[in-house]
């Protein structure tokens, strides 16, 4: 059954395969009777008890390591938004050597749509290296530090917007849709790079 190995992959990423597969099993017995929506449910709340074992059984660790990833990450970015600059700068020259550029009228890359294109890709990459680094120093718990910057983010980000909005009368509400969407898509990086290393260990 696809949904039953989708199923045991999610919680595999929580706990050992045999586990998973039983727990997929227990609850695929009551599905019959409760429905798909329970069954999905079930599976995302026991993932989430899942993870928030593994915090809480190292909390200060698992707090400790996200708070390094997470300045870990603003340095790669640090680092990597001149060197993009640079590289850019390099791109538009040699357009404008070659002709495909007008050297009268080059474009302002630090306004434009394509710079923002680079810069979102690689704070992509940027979080997807994030999600491994924290998975190589949680053997076992690889997500759980994940879980947990993910957690500050949505402090952090809602006490700058409440600073920004409340104090400066600017921006708008973090409980905005779309705001609430862009902060889910830009972890999805972030849990990509952990979930590679649990299968990696997994399959080793």
């Amino acid at each position: 059954m696809r949904s039953a190995r989708i199923a045991e992959w999610i919680l595999s990423l929580a706990t050992i395969p045999e586990r998973a597969a039983a727990t997929v099993g227990d609850l695929l017995e009551e599905a019959g009777s409760h429905g798909v929506v329970w069954f999905w449910t079930s599976i995302l709340s026991t993932m989430v008890a899942l993870l928030w074992r593994d915090v809480m059984s190292a909390p200060r660790r698992m707090t400790r390591l996200a708070v390094i990833g997470y300045l870990y990450g603003f340095l790669l970015l640090a680092a990597a938004v001149p060197l993009l600059t640079v590289v850019m700068s390099i791109g538009v020259l040699v357009a404008t050597a070659l002709g495909i550029i007008d050297a009268q009228h080059p474009p302002a890359f630090q306004n434009s749509s394509i710079y923002g294109l680079f810069g979102w890709v690689l704070n992509i990459i940027v979080q997807f290296v994030v999600g491994r680094w924290l998975a190589r120093r949680s053997p076992g718990q690889e997500l759980a530090p994940c879980m947990v910057q993910v957690i500050l983010g949505y402090v952090v980000g809602a006490v700058v917007w409440f600073l920004w909005g409340g104090i400066l009368g600017a921006g708008s509400s973090i409980l905005d849709v779309s705001n609430l969407a862009f902060y889910v898509l830009a972890d999805v990086p972030l849990w990509a790079g952990a979930i590679t290393v649990r299968f990696a260990r997994l399959h080793s």
